[in-house]
């Protein structure tokens, strides 16, 4: 599909589920998945700028980013915390600030999970932790 109609939403499409099949299947069950998934994500956004999944991508990016930083907290290695913050919190304004793409049902949960992070002391005051 992509070789035949480059630079078409099909092909956009169709290297979107590629990509994310390739990384799933070479580093499943590694601790490295996360950031290699981000990687993979922001790459796309990079390559295929208007795609119709580059608000999706962006906000899977950050929700992996999120999810860092709780893998981060688990294995005692408080120093990468904050880059995964900052990191997580630009991947989802760049996703809000690319609104012209409608979001699909499984694209909020990336900006929610990247909420409830960058807010736990709010979670934790009112006792939802």
């Amino acid at each position: 599909m992509v070789k035949k109609f480059p630079r078409t939403k099909w092909a956009d499409l169709a290297d979107y589920h590629f990509r994310r099949e390739q990384v799933v299947r070479r580093l499943a069950g590694q601790t490295e998945l996360s950031q290699k998934e981000t990687d993979i994500y922001e790459e796309y956004c990079k390559n295929h700028s208007n795609s119709p999944k580059v608000q999706e991508a962006l906000l899977k990016a950050a929700s992996r980013q999120a999810a860092l930083i709780q893998i981060y907290a688990t294995d005692e290695q408080p120093g990468k915390i904050p880059t995964a913050k900052q990191r997580a919190a630009a991947l989802a304004k760049r996703a809000f600030d690319a609104k012209r793409i409608p979001m699909t049902h499984s694209a909020p949960s990336g900006c929610c999970t990247w909420w409830r992070h960058e807010h736990s002391d709010v979670w934790e005051r009112v006792g939802l932790v």
